[in-house]
């Protein structure tokens, strides 16, 4: 299922961006923003843009769809950005939108029950913070995908590393954050 807009006002996304699909992933999580850059890698076509669910850009596409944006363990697609035809995707819709725009094989993923999907999904974004960890900072290592990355985060403007914003935080909880009140398993 599709999420359409609910409000009728659009906010100002880059021009660049008009049009585009953009992935929305989680800034801190280190697999996610590995990812990121495996997805752009495969992207030949340049079809998918990225920004971190934290940054601005993140906060008002979430926003605008009528979703919590501080639910980081959900995995975002909005396709066509800034059109009338924007829509935003999650968890195994979004996946079944990604990966087969990138691998023939994994059209496949329209074979699989819609709610396995979305149980795997959510089962991951329990765990990948201890799999593979968290991070403060980010680092878009190269000048191709830092094109691709939207949102204006200053840690992913440049090769510099940089404090994320919620690294304050990060630092003050022992663990990682999961299980937002906003998270769709919780409702």
């Amino acid at each position: 299922m599709d999420h359409a807009l609910t409000s009728s006002s659009a906010p100002a996304y880059p021009a660049d961006a008009h049009g585009h699909d953009v992935i929305l992933v989680d800034g801190l999580c280190v697999f996610c923003n590995r990812l990121v850059a495996s997805i752009a890698r495969h992207d030949k076509r340049g079809r998918f843009l990225f920004t971190h669910i934290q940054s601005a850009l993140g906060q008002a596409i979430l926003t605008r769809h009528g979703h919590d944006p501080s639910d980081i363990d959900t995995v975002y697609l909005v396709t066509e950005l800034g059109t009338p035809r924007e829509r935003l995707h999650l968890d195994g819709e979004a996946g079944r939108i990604i990966w087969p725009s990138l691998f023939r094989i994994a059209i496949v993923l329209r074979l699989v029950p819609l709610f396995l999907l979305n149980l795997q999904y959510r089962l991951f974004a329990r765990v990948r913070y201890r799999l593979f960890g968290a991070s403060s900072t980010c680092i878009v290592p190269t000048e191709a995908l830092r094109a691709r990355v939207l949102g204006g985060s200053a840690s992913m403007a440049s090769e510099e590393s940089t404090p994320h914003p919620l690294s304050r935080e990060l630092a003050r909880s022992p663990a990682p954050p999961t299980g937002h009140q906003g998270s769709p398993a919780a409702r």
